[in-house]
C-alpha cells in the first residue's frame, strides 16, 4: 500500500494562524508542491510519458509552438513531453470576497486538470492556476469546451443558491432551470473548485494514477476542504472515485457539508429521456437540459438524506 504523505506540523500551525482564506491556502499550497517536487516514486501519480498530437494543420502547429510547451515537431505531427514532476495547478475560490459573502458556500470537487497539451510557455511548472479558466469564461465571454463544464457548473450553483434563498417556499423547478447568463455566470464566481490531482493530466483520464495520487495527497485533499468550509460539496467524479473519498479516506470527517454526488459534466446523459426535462431548456441545448434534469435528481436525494455511501 502506498504511504500517505503527510503535513507537517509547521505548516499546520501556519494555516491554523493564518487570519485569511487567501493566507491559509497559500500555505497547505506552499507545502503541496513541496511534496510534489519530492515525492518518491512520482512517475506512479503521473502521466509522465510524452503525447502525440497526429495530422495537424500548418496554423495549428504555427500557435501551438508559438503559445505552448513542446518536445518536437515531426512533420504534422505536435509531440507534448509528460507532466512534470514539480507541477501544480491551483484552484481553490474563484472570487474571495464572492465565495465568503455567498448565501451559502458550494465547493465543486473534480478529478484533474487536463493540461498536458496546454501548458504556456510563460507558466511556472509549479504556478499554474484553473482559477483563470473559470473567470476568463465569467468575464471575457469566451466559449466554453465541448462538454459545456463552466456552463454545467455555473447552472448548478445558481439552483443550489436560489433554492436556498427560497428554502421555505415552494415554487416550481423550472424557475431555478432557466436563468440568463448573467445570472449563472454571477452563481459561479461565489464558487470554489478543487481538482484531487494537483499536478495536472490529460484529456483521458489514467485511474490508478488518479486513485494513487488520491490516496497518497489525501490529507492535502481533506486540508483543502476543511479550508474551504463548504456547506455543499458537488463531487463530479466517477463512482470508483466518490467511494474512494467517502469511505476510504472519509473527507466527512473534515465537513458537515451535503454532499451532492453527481456525474461529470463530460458524461453523455442517454439514459435520461427528453420527455422529462424543460421544454424551453431542451430547446436550448439538450445535453445541458438531461444533464440538469439528473442533477436536480441527485440534489432532492441529498435534501433527503439518501445515499448509498
Amino acid at each position: 500500500m502506498d504511504s500517505i504523505i503527510e503535513i507537517s506540523k509547521e505548516t499546520l500551525q501556519r494555516i491554523d494562524e493564518a487570519k485569511t482564506l487567501p493566507d491559509k491556502q497559500k500555505a497547505l499550497f506552499d507545502e503541496w508542491k513541496k511534496a510534489h517536487r519530492f515525492e518518491e516514486d512520482w512517475r506512479r501519480t503521473t502521466v509522465y510519458k510524452d503525447k502525440t498530437m497526429r495530422n495537424c494543420k500548418p496554423e495549428k502547429i504555427k500557435m501551438v509552438e508559438k503559445h505552448y510547451i513542446t518536445k518536437c515537431i515531426i512533420g504534422d505531427d505536435i509531440i507534448f513531453p509528460g507532466i512534470e514532476q514539480d507541477s501544480f495547478v491551483e484552484d481553490g475560490y474563484i472570487d474571495e470576497m464572492c465565495y465568503l459573502n455567498a448565501r451559502c458556500k458550494i465547493l465543486f470537487i473534480l478529478k484533474e486538470p487536463n493540461i498536458l497539451m496546454v501548458r504556456k510557455k510563460i507558466e511556472n511548472a509549479d504556478s499554474r492556476s484553473s482559477v483563470i479558466w473559470f473567470k476568463e469564461f465569467i468575464d471575457n465571454n469566451i466559449n466554453d469546451n465541448r462538454p459545456r463544464l463552466r456552463e454545467k457548473l455555473a447552472r448548478m450553483a445558481y439552483y443550489i443558491l436560489e433554492k436556498e434563498k427560497d428554502r421555505n417556499e415552494s415554487k416550481n423547478d423550472d424557475i431555478y432551470l432557466n436563468p440568463d447568463e448573467k445570472s449563472y455566470k454571477a452563481a459561479l464566481r461565489q464558487t470554489a473548485f478543487m481538482n484531487l490531482n494537483k499536478r495536472g493530466g490529460d484529456n483521458k483520464e489514467v485511474a490508478n494514477k488518479l486513485v494513487t495520487y488520491t490516496k497518497r495527497y489525501q490529507k492535502f485533499i481533506k486540508k483543502q476542504i476543511e479550508i474551504l468550509k463548504p456547506d455543499y460539496i458537488v463531487l463530479l467524479l466517477r463512482e470508483g472515485l466518490t467511494k474512494i473519498l467517502l469511505e476510504d479516506i472519509d473527507i466527512m470527517s473534515s465537513t458537515k457539508a451535503k454532499i451532492i454526488d453527481m456525474w461529470h459534466p463530460s458524461k453523455q446523459m442517454r439514459d435520461v429521456s427528453q420527455d422529462k426535462v424543460i421544454a424551453s431548456l431542451l430547446e436550448y441545448n439538450q445535453n445541458i437540459a438531461k444533464y440538469m434534469h439528473r442533477f436536480v435528481e441527485m440534489y432532492n436525494s441529498a435534501m433527503n438524506n439518501k445515499s448509498q455511501y
